[in-house]
């Protein structure tokens, strides 16, 4: 069987005046009976921690899944109508890696499964902690190019505004004018090009990084429908101007692996796989403050 393996980094850190510990936390969440991890964070969205083991004293290892009870895909065999499943339940799984000393998880990404978003609200419910702010890592290399010209143009393309998860004002502003594009035009995306034109002063570095930071974050939640996030900067020893583009900004690494029926088995390739991500992006990880 192949499959995609999805596999991007996150930094978590504890809300304001909460000194919880994350990893405390995932070993309290490893209850001896599997049904005690379990948690309806939503409706019909249901995560348990599946396994968990310490590589070493800074780095944990382990499995969530999310139990699907509902609209389930029917079975099809070869010269048959198709049946129903005949489980009560399917699993979507997400193998990790936590570093403990730089607050740092690899965890594996996929659709239906879990999310930073999910994976706080696990925490929140099972273990009522006051939860943690698990934000994307973004690569050195594409904020070295975004600080390295001028900004001059920042390009968006949203399908669905209206899903952003918008905290403060700055954000609210660009989810209400986006949907109010849409709205207007009654259309299936808004796509926006914002520049400074011929004007001599530069779009703020500082503002672009707060915002594509945030819909890197939306993106990861798979929010929105973000097709497009660039920036547009000028060299002005060349006047040349360069593309950046950030949809794959965010840390991390994809690939196809050939993965066999039994969980235990894919799961220690899924592993091994995400091994091999974090050795090549130690540089990286390590270069970020604990």
């Amino acid at each position: 069987m192949d499959r995609t393996i999805n596999v991007r980094f996150f930094s978590i850190e504890n809300f304001e005046g909460d000194q919880t510990s994350f990893a405390d936390c995932l070993r309290q969440a490893a209850r001896p009976n599997l049904s005690d991890r379990e948690v309806e964070i939503e409706e019909g969205i249901v995560i348990r921690l599946e396994r968990l083991r310490a590589i070493a004293p800074s780095m944990l290892a382990g499995q969530f899944v999310r139990i699907q009870s509902e609209n389930l895909p029917p079975r099809a065999i070869r010269g048959r109508h198709l049946e129903t499943l005949g489980v009560p339940s399917i699993g979507h799984t997400a193998a990790f890696r936590y570093d403990v000393a730089r607050s740092t998880i690899a965890l594996q990404l996929g659709h239906n499964g879990i999310t930073a978003a999910r994976l706080s609200m696990y925490m929140q419910s099972l273990l009522t902690v006051e939860g943690f702010r698990i934000l994307p890592v973004i690569t050195d290399d594409a904020w070295e190019k975004l600080g390295s010209g001028r900004v001059r143009k920042i390009m968006l393309r949203i399908a669905r505004p209206q899903e952003l998860h918008a905290a403060v004002p700055e954000h609210r502003s660009v989810r209400s004018g986006f949907q109010a594009m849409k709205e207007a035009a009654q259309t299936t995306y808004v796509e926006v090009s914002l520049g400074m034109g011929h004007a001599d002063t530069d779009i703020s570095t500082n503002r672009v990084r707060r915002m594509f930071e945030w819909l890197i974050h939306e993106r990861s939640e798979e929010r929105a429908g973000i097709s497009k996030l660039a920036a547009v900067i000028r060299d002005d020893a060349t006047d040349e101007t360069e593309v950046l583009t950030f949809l794959d900004a965010h840390m991390g690494e994809r690939t196809k692996l050939t993965l066999p029926d039994d969980p235990d088995r894919a799961y220690r390739i899924i592993d091994q796989y995400i091994t091999a991500v974090l050795a090549k992006r130690r540089r990286e990880i390590n270069a970020r403050r604990p």
